[in-house]
């Protein structure tokens, strides 16, 4: 049995947004663009995530919901 790939995905293949969202997280979450939102245009799958007050969580967070 072969395995062939049916999908190849790199990091340039998406488009990364970084914003400002309020709520609770203090001055972390109000002053830095720590919200996410992760799109593949070729597809248009969006995954979205302002939940942490980390961006590289939110990255990941967001990477996955997509």
């Amino acid at each position: 049995m072969s395995r062939e790939k049916l999908l190849s995905l790199n990091v340039k293949d998406f488009k990364w947004e970084y914003f400002r969202t309020s709520g609770k997280g203090g001055q972390n979450k109000n002053k830095r663009d720590t919200a996410v939102r992760v799109t593949h245009p070729q597809s248009g799958a969006q995954g979205y995530s302002c939940d942490q007050r980390s961006q590289f969580q939110n990255r990941r967070t967001a990477f996955k919901r997509m």
